[in-house]
């Protein structure tokens, strides 16, 4: 019962998701937060997902935890910034795409 539960929830917020970006016409806010500390995650079929934690740009305490490629995990070092396109959404809850990182004058720019 709990597992048809949490999978009806699952469903209805990734069919709220979708339109809440596609219809969300309101301009960008870029946004920058510096990555705080990277972690990864096994499968139990031998994959791996990647991910970075940045700084909550809102001046929150949490951080926000981002999936991103293995090259780019591999490129992006704790310390850098890293840029997003920040939007209100369509029905009022609001989302974020990584644009990508900024560029250093010690590394070079990481792939986005």
């Amino acid at each position: 019962q709990l597992e048809g539960s949490i999978g009806a929830y699952a469903t209805a917020a990734s069919e709220i998701r979708q339109p809440n970006i596609e219809r969300d016409t309101a301009p960008a806010v870029v946004r920058e937060a510096p990555v705080v500390r990277k972690s990864t995650s096994h499968t139990r079929r031998g994959g791996t997902s990647y991910f970075l934690h940045v700084a909550d740009w809102h001046g929150g305490a949490d951080t926000r935890r981002i999936k991103v490629s293995r090259s780019f995990y591999e490129a992006t070092a704790p310390g850098r910034r890293l840029v997003f396109e920040e939007r209100p959404g369509r029905f009022k809850a609001a989302w974020a795409r990584l644009i990508g990182a900024r560029p250093s004058s010690s590394a070079p720019p990481a792939p986005g």
